[in-house]
């Protein structure tokens, strides 16, 4: 698994959490390094504190030298969040975050303040999405970058060229 998508992903979820959501049903697309793979594996997990628990995970995330971990991208392809912001339940299934993102939205509310709540709700999906923009981003530039070093960032000890004249 790839060291580095394994931190960008555990930053992104991490920042989910911090800002008062809470994740669930994270599905993560493992994509082949090799085009030839043999096609598309998926895991599931039941929360944030579930995918930092898992043994790869967390043995890569543990080790200081986490980018020298080399293999599948791990992509985060569809999560559940709840708000915990507010006061009522506003659950997002979001599905396919990095491509044609859509969600299914269950929320249930007092009607007597549907007004300032739908302005709020729109406030906290703006968010979301500004947040997916951001964490897409991160995994394109991170594969691309994996995929054009010519040299694997461990395989050279630092230090190993040294400026003697």
């Amino acid at each position: 698994m790839d060291g580095l998508l394994v931190k960008i992903n555990y930053d992104f979820l991490y920042e989910l959490e911090n800002r008062g959501f809470s994740t669930s049903k994270i599905r993560i697309k493992f994509l082949s390094r090799d085009t030839k793979g043999l096609g598309t594996v998926y895991k599931t997990y039941d929360s944030f504190s579930a995918y930092s628990e898992d043994y790869p995970i967390r043995t890569i995330l543990n080790d200081r030298r986490y980018l020298c971990s080399a293999g599948e991208f791990p992509v985060i392809e569809n999560l559940t969040i709840d708000n915990l912001n507010m006061d009522f339940l506003n659950r997002f299934a979001w599905y396919a975050i990095t491509g044609q993102r859509y969600y299914v939205k269950t929320i249930s509310y007092d009607s007597n303040r549907s007004e300032f709540y739908e302005s709020e709700i729109v406030k906290y999906l703006d968010l979301m999405n500004s947040l997916f923009d951001t964490y897409t981003k991160n995994i394109n530039t991170s594969v691309s970058v994996r995929l054009s070093n010519y040299v694997d960032p461990c395989y050279v000890d630092a230090g190993y060229i040294s400026a003697t004249v």
